[in-house]
């Protein structure tokens, strides 16, 4: 076999395994994606280490349980608003979602400090504008998703 040949075959098992890769790479993040797997989509997204994603599984699990109690004022809140409306009702009301609120932004910075530096940055871009959305129906995922009780 000549050397132009070999080199041809050598270049062309080198694209193979590159191209291989980025497909495997790819699928397990599509299917991690289908499977609602928001910790396989953050360990890829921004890079994270066994370390971080333990130390951000144990936040997350904590604030579960304080978002349970939120979510909790907010519905009694909105019950008393309901039963009998006006100013003391509505403000109930703006405070219970407003203690909401900072406990989720204090969770997703506790998150982003596990991070390296760019990905808290870019974790922080994505996470911190979908909180003034939430539902108050639930505790959400490491992606900002409501999963309602």
């Amino acid at each position: 076999m000549r050397l132009s040949s070999r080199l041809l075959l050598a270049a062309s098992i080198l694209c193979l395994a590159v191209v291989g890769w980025f497909v495997v790479r790819d699928f397990e993040l599509s299917a991690s994606a289908c499977n609602h797997d928001v910790q396989a989509w953050m360990r890829h997204e921004f890079a994270l280490d066994d370390a971080a994603m333990a130390r951000i599984a144990s936040l997350q699990e904590r604030f579960e349980k304080e978002c349970a109690e939120h979510c909790r004022l907010v519905s009694e809140a909105k019950s008393a608003m309901d039963a009998k409306p006006g100013p003391d009702s509505r403000a109930r009301l703006a405070g219970a979602r407003e203690k909401c609120r900072l406990a989720r932004v204090d969770h997703v910075r506790a998150i982003a400090a596990c991070m390296p530096p760019e990905s808290a940055k870019a974790y922080l871009a994505l996470i911190l504008p979908r909180i003034d959305s939430a539902d108050h129906e639930g505790a959400t995922d490491l992606s900002g998703q409501t999963h309602s009780r």
